[in-house]
């Protein structure tokens, strides 16, 4: 979810710009000087100077190019950019590429618990139940938090499961090309 929700935030972020862009040049004045709370834009020395957020996504769909994604960031991802040409002109887009700095760790507190039967014969292991409890704090989207729970659930089986398996040196690839040893 750390991921995710860096993305967020930078989409985010340039909503928000391009809302004070927007009020500076229909209202007067430089973004600077306006403020974006509950649903407006308004000038920061007289509160009664305001765009509404649905007056201010009309204005985006009428000044175009970068406000209602026609223009777009060069450097956007592939599937950010196929989304946002899907959705151009529809209203106000927050488009932007995460650029925050990195501290080289994605953190995340999960616990999972497997209970498996081993044949001690042949080493076939058989994954009879798993469940797993993630400490999140705010959970801003449920679904998504089921499925990188779950994700992340598989991914450590699936390691588990072939963590002895051998690869061609030369190729790359798994010698045994089945999980039955």
């Amino acid at each position: 979810m750390h991921a995710i929700s860096r993305s967020n935030h930078a989409a985010a972020m340039d909503a928000r710009q391009k809302l004070l862009e927007i009020a500076a040049t229909d209202l007067g004045g430089r973004p600077d000087g306006y403020q974006v709370e509950a649903g407006r834009v308004y000038d920061s020395r007289d509160r009664s100077r305001h765009l509404t957020f649905a007056q201010a996504a009309r204005r985006a769909i009428e000044l175009g190019g970068k406000y209602d994604g026609h223009e777009l960031p060069s450097n956007i991802h592939a599937t950010t950019r196929a989304s946002a040409i899907a959705l151009a002109g529809r209203g106000l887009m927050g488009v932007a590429k995460d650029t925050y700095p990195h501290d080289g760790e994605t953190h995340s507190y999960v616990v999972g618990f497997a209970e498996v039967e081993v044949d001690v014969e042949t080493g076939s292991v058989k994954l009879i139940d798993y469940t797993a409890v993630a400490d999140v704090g705010t959970v801003v989207n449920p679904r998504s938090l089921g499925g990188q729970i779950l994700g992340g659930g598989c991914l450590g089986i699936g390691h588990a499961l072939t963590q002895k398996t051998v690869y061609d040196q030369r190729y790359g690839v798994p010698l045994a090309i089945t999980t039955s040893r």
